[in-house]
C-alpha cells in the first residue's frame, strides 16, 4: 500500500490517508479481503501519529470501505457498485471542469465549448457503431453480440455526459 503524505499541505493528514486509501479501493489497487498496514506499521512508515492513523483507518470504516477486527487488523471490504460510479462520475466531472477552465482561458466560447463536447460524444458514439463491433477506436474490442445493450448504454453515456458538460460549464460561469 504507498501513500505519500504532504506534510505541508493545507489538507489534515488523516483526511490524506483516507483519500489515498479509498482512490487505492475504488481503483481495485487494494481488493476486497487484502489486508491494510496495521496502524501501528503506517504510523511509522509515514512518520505520523498512530492516533492520525486510527482516525483516518475509522472514517474508512465508517464510509464502509475497511473493516477492522480486534487482533486480525483491518481489512478491505467489497467495494459498493453505487460508490463507484458515483466517484467515477466525480471524477469525470472534475476533469470536464479543469476543461472547460482551460477552454475559457483559450478564449472559448460556451457555445464553441458546447458544440465541441457534443461533438466528441457523438464521435465516440459513431465509433462505438462500428462495422467489427468494436466500442472503442484504437482500443481492444468488446463484442457486441456479447453485450445486447451496448447501444443504450453509449447513449446513456452520450446523454449524461452532456448534462455533466452542462452542469460543468454553469459551474465555471
Amino acid at each position: 500500500m504507498k501513500i505519500i503524505v504532504d506534510h505541508t499541505s493545507m489538507q489534515p493528514i488523516y483526511e490524506q490517508i483516507v483519500e489515498q486509501i479509498k482512490k487505492q479501493i475504488l481503483q481495485g489497487t487494494l481488493r476486497e479481503g487484502a489486508p491494510l498496514d496495521s496502524v501501528r506499521m503506517l504510523a511509522k512508515d509515514l512518520k505520523v501519529s498512530a492516533l492520525t492513523v486510527k482516525k483516518a483507518y475509522d472514517a474508512l470504516e465508517e464510509e464502509q470501505l475497511i473493516a477492522t477486527v480486534h487482533g486480525k487488523g483491518s481489512f478491505v471490504l467489497g467495494v459498493n457498485p453505487s460508490l463507484l460510479a458515483e466517484e467515477q462520475k466525480r471524477e469525470i466531472e472534475q476533469r470536464m471542469e479543469q476543461l472547460v477552465a482551460k477552454a475559457r482561458a483559450y478564449g472559448m466560447s460556451d457555445e464553441e465549448l458546447e458544440a465541441m463536447g457534443a461533438g466528441a460524444l457523438r464521435k465516440a458514439v459513431k465509433e462505438g457503431d462500428s462495422e467489427n463491433g468494436c466500442f472503442m477506436a484504437g482500443e481492444s474490442c468488446a463484442l457486441v453480440t456479447k453485450i445486447q445493450p451496448a447501444a443504450e448504454i453509449i447513449r446513456d453515456v452520450v446523454t449524461e455526459g452532456e448534462a455533466l458538460l452542462k452542469g460543468a460549464m454553469q459551474w465555471v460561469k
